[in-house]
């Protein structure tokens, strides 16, 4: 009796076990069908591409792209989840008042949401990553969805001499944008690869140009440069990389214009001003920044960093403000970005949705617009409390405190910290913080900034290159070793 029954168990345990391992061979296939043939992913480069890619950049290997300087998409572990993701409401837009055709020698500029950027460059219409959907996402019911009015619809954009592509992720190329909007288009600048998702969909391939990095093409008088950025692409993610990434450098010869694309900081945003001089206006790549993936997205303070190295006389920051693709707060991006263009001397453009700036007339397009909608730090103070004692801290006015007051905005921020070497204790923020270190001895109390994300707070004498943040002012030396003590605590940042 007992054999059977073990038989009988086995029998049954063995159908269950086959039914899941049934369950997730289906769901696999059905995955790789929809990759396959699902058609908002697309179409990825074949053999005959990838010999040409191979020949045209000594980047292309291994049948995919890489980077200039080596690259790893994840680098750390995710920030914290803001409760200010998105908006409460949706954020509404402006009218957009641009003519169907601009005028020789101006410079009038649409920013639709996120990177879409209407650009009338002289008497060129560029559009540049166009996505006029609800959603990032190869699917219409699920993914990111758009918080903010798109201020444009494919009727109502004036005809398009060149239609700008920076890659291929979906919060920058949309399936149903591109099949709605191509009959409007005479032209495609993309990055290679690019151009077969674009013949997938139906786009004739003579309206098609497709740039290697530092190549360039002159339409109407205008030059485009592909220029490198330090990205990733992939809509499938079993060939990522398959296709080029980068931004656009445009030049008319009464105005020049420089849109990064997406991308981590380095030293390309000087190169491109070595190779091509100063630019009028950089569209510069500000948000869906996070620890965990630290090279892919510059944060705001390297936004205005780069806008500095590329010696751009304005900058208008883009790639936030539609779809929540990070954790950080909705209008963390461009609190930070003004904090830091000003504490920097860069001049800082803020366009709303929709808002058509003359670039004649752009230092009038300088609005605190997101602080109607939006709880801000102006007027509050910073808190600290070390475990549950409150300290009384003399804070030093200087960009990484105003960044560290938009941090804790939202949410009070908890940090666990260890002690390091006898006289300090040590936590990590999360998120990495503008730096302008200077060699420091430090007293008990001090609290000061180290590697961007790290916070210290000393409780006996060192002398190195910190960030300072400010001083405890309410306890003596003796009472700071008794808070702090010899092992873990707690900080706690907060806004009030």
């Amino acid at each position: 009796m007992k054999k059977r029954k073990m038989r009988k168990g086995v029998k049954v345990l063995l159908i269950v076990l086959g039914s899941i391992v049934g369950l997730c061979l289906l769901v696999a296939i059905a995955g790789l069908l929809f990759l396959a043939f699902w058609p908002s992913v697309g179409k990825m480069p074949g053999k005959e591409e990838r010999e040409t890619y191979a020949k045209k950049s000594e980047l292309y290997y291994d049948k995919k792209f890489h980077n200039e300087i080596d690259f790893t998409v994840m680098t750390g572990k995710q920030d914290a989840t803001s409760d200010r993701k998105v908006p409460k409401e949706q954020l509404k837009a402006a009218d957009p008042t641009y003519a169907e055709r601009g005028q020789e020698g101006g410079l009038v500029i649409t920013w639709i949401g996120h990177s879409s950027t209407l650009l009338q460059l002289g008497t060129s219409n560029i559009l540049i990553d166009p996505v006029l959907g609800n959603r990032s996402s190869p699917v219409s019911f699920a993914g990111p969805k758009r918080f903010s009015e798109c201020p444009v619809t494919v009727e109502s954009l004036p005809e398009i001499d060149v239609l700008f592509i920076s890659h291929d992720h979906y919060d920058h190329l949309e399936y149903a944008t591109i099949k709605d909007i191509d009959a409007k288009v005479k032209r495609y600048i993309v990055p290679l690869g690019v151009e077969v998702i674009l013949k997938g969909w139906g786009v004739s391939e003579d309206k098609i140009t497709a740039l290697n990095w530092w190549e360039e093409v002159t339409l109407d008088n205008v030059m485009y440069a592909l220029t490198p950025s330090l990205h990733y692409t992939g809509r499938n993610p079993l060939k990522a990389n398959s296709t080029l990434w980068g931004g656009l450098f445009m030049n008319d010869g009464s105005h020049k214009v420089y849109y990064t694309g997406d991308g981590g900081y380095y030293d390309v945003f000087s190169r491109v001003y070595e190779k091509y001089g100063e630019a009028d206006l950089m569209l510069g790549d500000s948000g869906q920044y996070d620890t965990a993936w630290a090279t892919t997205h510059m944060f705001p303070e390297q936004t205005v960093q780069a806008a500095i190295d590329a010696h751009a006389k304005w900058l208008i920051p883009v790639h936030w403000g539609t779809f929540s693709l990070s954790n950080h707060a909705w209008d963390d991006p461009i609190i930070r970005v003004a904090a830091a263009a000003e504490a920097k001397g860069v001049n800082l453009a803020t366009p709303r949705y929709g808002q058509t700036v003359d670039y004649a007339e752009i230092a009038t397009s300088t609005e605190h617009w997101w602080e109607a909608g939006s709880e801000t730090t102006e007027g509050k103070s910073l808190k600290l409390k070390i475990g549950d004692t409150e300290v009384t801290v003399d804070w030093t006015n200087n960009e990484s405190i105003r960044a560290l007051k938009a941090l804790v905005a939202d949410k009070p921020l908890i940090v666990s910290m260890s002690m390091y070497g006898g006289f300090e204790q040590v936590g990590s923020l999360g998120s990495t913080l503008p730096r302008d270190d200077k060699k420091t001895t430090t007293e008990a109390g001090d609290i000061v900034l180290y590697s961007g994300n790290r916070i210290v707070v000393f409780y006996g004498s060192n002398s190195w290159e910190y960030t300072r943040l400010g001083k405890i002012t309410d306890k003596t030396a003796s009472e700071m070793r008794d808070l702090l003590g010899n092992g873990d605590i707690t900080l706690t940042l907060y806004t009030e």
